[in-house]
């Protein structure tokens, strides 16, 4: 009974959040363009009463870089993390996370960076998914050019054999992309590279194109998952059953004295 006692706490304890708090957990810069990496700063705070440790900074894209000036941080301490994002040449609304794992528990920190550019080149959708137990369809790309900042669209094309695109000018700024796997059993990551350029500029983004079950361009950090506070957790190991814990006085991170005595069956 007390290693299933012991379990329970430690699984529950890891499930509850960090007591951090934040001066802001989304910051947006403008910006004239994408030549420049944009800097974010998220301040924290340690509002807990033990020292915390960051295990690891992880970013949602390549094109994002994060730090934090410190790794372990006290009680009542703050603590500044950092991070570079270098936008996309496309423009627009671009917007990444940063997840900030500690030690202390399972469930990450979110900060979210967003850079607002002019929008030099229009796609939607940006991502294309197939279901593997559908039977293969034609998938529609609006493109939507900003002939105003002396954009052209250049070659588009798939950059995987099993896919096969077809481009038609609606008028002068929009054109429709339609892309069409040939065999859905191919799980393979692919996409469809679209250039142009801009005062003769050449650039180029992909279009991400995935087949699964599952779409993978569906999840979203935004969910909102309820945390518990300590007398939550007390109160669940009690009511699941562990009646020794009954009227102790146990504080998260706290264990419970372990009987080292001998009983006569063990003599």
């Amino acid at each position: 009974m007390f290693k299933l006692t012991l379990f329970s706490i430690l699984l529950i304890a890891n499930s509850a959040a960090a007591d951090i708090s934040w001066e802001s957990v989304a910051e947006t810069i403008e910006a004239d363009s994408a030549e420049k990496p944009l800097l974010f700063t998220f301040a924290g705070k340690n509002t807990g009463a033990d020292t915390v440790t960051i295990k690891e900074l992880r970013e949602s894209c390549p094109c994002v870089e994060a730090m934090s000036d410190k790794t372990e941080i006290a009680a009542g301490e703050s603590f500044i993390v950092a991070a570079e994002f270098s936008p996309f040449e496309i423009g627009g609304t671009q917007r990444q996370r940063i997840m900030v794992h500690f030690e202390e528990v399972d469930r990450p920190e979110i900060l979210t960076v967003t850079a607002e550019l002019p929008e030099l080149i229009g796609i939607e959708p940006k991502r294309l998914f197939w279901n593997a137990k559908e039977e293969p369809a034609t998938r529609k790309v609006e493109i939507t050019l900003a002939v105003e900042n002396g954009v052209e669209l250049g070659d588009v094309y798939a950059m995987d054999e099993n896919f096969s695109t077809l481009l038609v000018a609606e008028s002068g700024n929009t054109y429709t992309l339609t892309v069409t796997p040939e065999d859905l059993s191919v799980r393979r990551p692919a996409s469809v590279m679209v250039r142009f350029s801009v005062d003769g500029r050449e650039m180029r983004t992909l279009i991400p194109c995935m087949i699964g079950e599952r779409n993978p361009f569906e999840f979203s950090f935004d969910r909102a998952i309820p945390r518990p506070n300590g007398a939550q957790i007390k109160d669940s190991i009690l009511r699941a059953g562990q009646t020794e814990l009954q009227g102790a006085d146990l504080k998260l991170g706290q264990r419970p004295e372990k009987d080292n005595s001998v009983s006569e069956a063990e003599q």
